[in-house]
């Protein structure tokens, strides 16, 4: 955290990009907050979790989203928190072990379940992890389990499922996303995101 200045906020989206709903969330956190989307900020219009993710897979992939991240977070000029959801989540995991992430103050992952690819990584700034409460292809507790041991790392546990903050998923959950986006909206302007303390949290 740095005292007293005030600090960027950059939402980092998920396989949706940008839609109503994240530049309502957008909106709901502060007038300063910017999106970052695998699209360029066109938005796509998904019907479905499953076009989503197949345009994503065929057009993008989480390397190149990682590469077009590093570009767009590259230079910044103040302290800058993040929030990333999903294979946004994923793609800033990987940035967060680089060194000379200049103003950088930490990040805020939600459900970033490709993370368990790159256990091997450690973040060199504070990073904050919401995992849900199940994922389909892995056990969440060994996950959990595995980056609480690291440094740098801190984990909230919910009952949610993933996507819970994304009023285009399935999953979304209202009463949740409205808990999380007081809270953020609560944190003072000198805070950073990954400081968010809400739910059940574990220090890595």
């Amino acid at each position: 955290m740095t005292e007293g200045l005030s600090m960027q906020r950059i939402i980092v989206s998920d396989i949706f990009g940008r839609t109503r709903a994240l530049e309502r969330l957008a909106a709901e956190l502060g007038n300063k907050v910017r999106i970052v989307d695998p699209y360029g900020g066109e938005p796509m219009d998904f019907t479905s979790e499953e076009q989503a993710y197949d345009h994503f897979m065929a057009h993008v992939g989480l390397a190149s989203y990682r590469q077009l991240l590093s570009a767009h977070l590259g230079g910044l000029a103040m302290p800058t928190s993040l929030i990333g959801f999903s294979v946004g989540a994923a793609a800033l995991w990987q940035l967060a072990a680089h060194k000379g992430l200049d103003n950088i103050t930490g990040m805020l992952l939600f459900y970033g379940g490709q993370i368990r690819h790159h256990l091997e990584l450690t973040p060199t700034i504070p990073v904050t992890l919401v995992l849900p409460k199940s994922e389909p292809h892995f056990d969440i507790n060994d996950l959990a389990q595995a980056l609480s041991a690291k440094e740098n790392v801190e984990i909230i546990s919910t009952e949610f499922n993933h996507g819970f903050m994304n009023a285009c998923s399935r999953h979304y959950a209202k009463e949740a996303y409205q808990s999380y986006v007081q809270a953020l909206g609560d944190m003072g302007a000198q805070y950073c995101w990954s400081q968010l303390h809400l739910g059940s949290r574990n220090s890595g």
